[in-house]
This record gives structure tokens, sequence and C-alpha cells, in this order.
């Protein structure tokens, strides 16, 4: 028996002298522990910040040409194919939609396609995240030789239509048309309720045109800071037109003359209103229709503001800039009481919402103040040569008349400042 156990235990003596055997077990635990630690989840690297846009006034006109591969946080850009004079991306193969993406060859009046190669020009330009290079290490700029749908700007142009069935132009795509007269936006682009997949117009669009005599604007528009240092004589809303006020205004252009009028496809028709949202710009002269009853202004600078339709309430944004609003006064009722003639006539209301700093953050957070206070009535009556003479100014909305005779009433609001000491709350 003990020399049984003395050959096992040289046996076991002789496997340890052999390299590697002895050892097995350990190595094969750290490759285990290897392989575990393969198979967790390493955290990801950290994503680079999105690199702010440019400012909207930053000059590009000496940006070198680069080509270069997309910047980190840019995804593969989609594929240029050229048709004739086009350049275009496709959206979807399968439901046959492109992007316009240039014009090569064009004359002073231009009438983009709405479609290419069998495909529907449903948006122009291309996003956001394709449209950067790096101009030196870690700086980018737009590249605007390959963003903008016609050179950057570009002199030629004097009037360009848009299509039907453009549903969204991107940022930079229509860059510093200086010479653009007339242009014609297609209904498509607004009111994202009806037209599905409606997007509205990107920043950068339409800048530093000098002498637009008329815009149209879809039903309901959003736009993003278009029109910044243009001049247009005539811009026509229909129903809205919003932006996000100062982060991101909806237009910041010079207009003569914006004529607000009621849109074709309100839910509600008894409710008629209409407003401009977030607006950056300034406006001379603002006309709104007689079928608006309700209207809303927020940011921006309006000379005249003038009511067609004295029945129509008027909200204005604490920090909007008004000269003053006018308005016919309609409806005025006459009745004979101790002798003479008693006109009298409903108020204009005008609604200021006011900032409330001592109340946290929600809806409830303003003051709405009536203005009717404020309000002045001018009271022109007719005498024999048949020419209106002014007979009495007052804020009151009744008037006595020893004759009967036709009158004219216009009442004017050019004071804004609110005392909230000294006004009535509305609830």
């Amino acid at each position: 028996m003990k020399k049984i156990l003395c050959g096992m235990l040289l046996f076991f003596i002789m496997l340890a002298g052999v390299p590697g055997i002895i050892n097995h077990s350990t190595e094969t635990a750290k490759a285990a522990e290897q392989t575990q630690s393969l198979a967790e989840p390493t955290a990801m690297p950290p994503t680079r910040e999105p690199i702010p846009n440019p400012s909207l006034s930053q000059s590009t006109a000496d940006m070198p040409e680069v080509t270069i591969s997309p910047a980190p946080f840019q995804a593969e850009k989609p594929v240029l194919r050229r048709s004739g004079d086009y350049g275009y991306h496709v959206i979807s193969e399968a439901g046959k939609e492109a992007s316009l993406r240039k014009v090569y060859n064009h004359g002073e009046n231009v009438v983009l396609p709405s479609t290419i190669d069998g495909y529907k020009i449903t948006e122009i330009g291309i996003g956001e995240e394709y449209q950067y290079i790096e101009v030196s290490p870690g700086i980018y700029e737009v590249d605007f030789e390959n963003v903008s749908v016609f050179a950057k700007n570009d002199m030629s142009i004097k009037s360009l239509v848009i299509p039907e069935g453009v549903r969204h132009i991107s940022a930079n795509a229509f860059y510093g048309l200086k010479n653009l007269e007339n242009l014609t936006l297609p209904d498509s682009l607004g009111n994202p309720e009806i037209n599905v997949g409606a997007k509205g117009v990107e920043y950068n669009n339409f800048n530093y045109c000098d002498c637009i005599k008329e815009v149209n604007l879809p039903e309901n528009t959003y736009m993003e800071g278009g029109f910044e240092d243009s001049v247009i004589d005539k811009l026509i809303v229909n129903s809205e037109l919003y932006g996000y006020g100062d982060e991101c205004p909806s237009m910041k252009g010079k207009i003569n003359t914006i004529i607000i009028k009621q849109g074709k496809h309100h839910k509600n028709k008894n409710d008629k209103a209409a407003g401009i949202v977030g607006f950056g710009g300034e406006a001379k002269n603002v006309i709104v229709d007689k079928n608006i009853n309700k209207i809303w202004f927020t940011e921006g600078t309006y000379g005249n503001i003038r009511l067609k339709n004295s029945a129509c309430k008027v909200n204005i944004e604490d920090g909007t800039k008004v000269g003053k609003i006018t308005a016919d006064i309609s409806n005025k009722k006459v009745k004979k009481v101790s002798g003479r003639y008693e006109y009298s006539w409903k108020p204009l209301k005008i609604i200021c919402r006011v900032w409330n700093p001592d109340r946290v953050y929600d809806e409830e957070n303003y003051y709405y103040v009536n203005m009717k206070s404020k309000i002045k009535y001018t009271v022109s009556a007719k005498n024999k040569s048949g020419k209106y003479k002014t007979v009495k100014k007052s804020n009151k909305t009744k008037i006595r008349l020893a004759k009967k005779s036709s009158i004219k009433v216009t009442a004017v609001l050019n004071d804004f400042k609110v005392d909230l000491d000294a006004v009535k709350i509305e609830s």
C-alpha cells in the first residue's frame, strides 16, 4: 500500500514540472473574466455638442471652397442626382417624393418644377445636419455653394414661383436673392392640420431682398426668421403667421403694409380668429380685414393697426410695440332722449396681456388688462355742405346732439402703458 501511495505522489510531482499544466485553471479563469468583460456594455464616447448656427448676418463671401468628409455630428448626405437644369435627392422611393436641391441654369423669372424624373417635389433644400463644412480645425460654416438652390446672393432673379406640393423649405435654401420682386408661395407650405407634413420655412430664407412688391403667405404659416433685412411693400397673412419670439421669430424684415385676412379652413366658423405670433420685424401699417373677429399680436413693432371690424377683439402681448390702433365704429344706435338725439355704440375691446412676475410660470402667469379707459372716440357729424366736421372727442361711448344727423365715430388707442394698480384686471 505504501508503494502505491508513493507512486501516486511521484506522479503528481512530475506533472508539476510540465510547463503550462499547473497554471491551466488560472489562465482559464482569466480568459473567462476577459470574455465577461467584453460581453458587458461599455460606456459610449461622449457625443459632440451641436455646433450652433452661425449668425444670420455672418459674412461667408470669402469662405474657402473646402471639400471634406461630413462633420462628426452629420449623417451621410443624400445622393444628389442631376436631371437637366435641376439637382435633387430622393426622400421616399416608395412615395416617389424628392427634394429640389439645385437650379443650374435660369433666367430672371423662375418657375420651379413640381416633378422631376417622376418624383413629386415636396421639399426644397437639404437638412441642417448636412449643411456644414469644417473650414479650420473645430470651426464649421454653412457650405452655401452646395446648400443654396441658386448661387449665394444671386442678383439676376426677379420673380420666383414655388410650386404646389412643396411642404417644407430648409434653412439657407434661398439665401440673399437681392433683386427679387415677386414671390409666389404654395398653399401646401402652410396649415399643417390639413396639409399633412407641412413644416413651413426655416431660417435664412429670402434674406437681403430689397424690393419685394408682395408676398401672399399660405394659411397658418410657420416661419423661422425669414426675410431678415428684406423690404416688402405688401404682406398678406391668411389667418396666422407664427414663430417662437426672440429665439426664433417668424419674420424679421421691414414691411410697409400687412393685410390680415381670414383663412379658408377655420374649424369653428364663428371664431374667425387670426394673428401674428413671435414677429421679429417692423410693419408701418396693418389692416385687419372685416371678417376677423379676434386678432392677436405678440412681439414685433407696428406703426398703425387699423381694424375694419370695430367688433374685433384685439389682444396685445406685453412687449409688443404699437404706435396706435384705430377703427371706424359700426352699428351705432340712436334714440330720442329729453328732446335730443342720443347716439351710442359698443366700445372697442383691446386687451393687453401683461407678465405677472409674482406667479409661478404657467398659463395664469399674466394679467389681462382691458384698455377701454384709454380709448378715445372722435365723433364727426355731417353739415349742410355734406362734409363731416368733428363735434366731440371723448372716451365715452355715447353722445347727444340737438339735431338728428349722419355721424361717424373713429376709435383711437395710442397709449399702451399699463398701470396694474390703476386698471381693472380681466378675469
